[in-house]
């Protein structure tokens, strides 16, 4: 110690103490959930809300999503493309075929009696390749709470 009572470590390079690695961890986490969540890891959540895909994708569930070239979706995938109406929809891939030189997909949810309209290449966004059960849980909650206060 110094005779003035201070430490002879200079203060802006001593350790965080046990009270800060909380924080430290909790921004850490906080940094990587945005960059997860904005697709900047390659890879986008997205918060399964409806039963068409049950029993594969239930309410709560995310699925994690990865781009993908029209050319390497195959029959049996679980894709998520753009509706006209701008609505995002999760289904698998019943029947792909070509037409005037377009990629076409047949997509059904796996609880759904009847396939969806068809979907051109450019609709689609990516495909399922993670399902996260019951994480979304806290999203739908969060979700409801605003939309009661609003």
């Amino acid at each position: 110690l110094l005779a003035d009572g201070g430490s002879s470590e200079d203060e802006a390079t001593a350790k965080p103490t046990a009270s800060a690695a909380p924080w430290i961890l909790t921004a850490t986490l906080v940094a990587a959930m945005v960059w997860f969540a904005t697709g900047l890891f390659g890879v986008q959540p997205h918060l399964v809300s409806g039963v068409s895909m049950e029993p594969t994708l239930v309410v709560g569930d995310i699925a994690i999503t990865r781009g993908v070239d029209a050319q390497d979706v195959k029959q049996g995938d679980i894709i998520i493309y753009d509706t006209p109406g701008g609505a995002r929809v999760l289904h698998r891939v019943i029947d792909v075929y070509s037409e005037g030189g377009k990629t076409v997909f047949i997509t059904q949810g796996d609880n759904n009696i009847a396939p969806d309209p068809p979907v051109i290449a450019d609709q689609v966004q990516g495909e399922v390749v993670l399902v996260v059960p019951k994480v979304g849980w806290a999203g739908i909650f969060v979700k409801n709470l605003i939309a009661r206060l609003l």
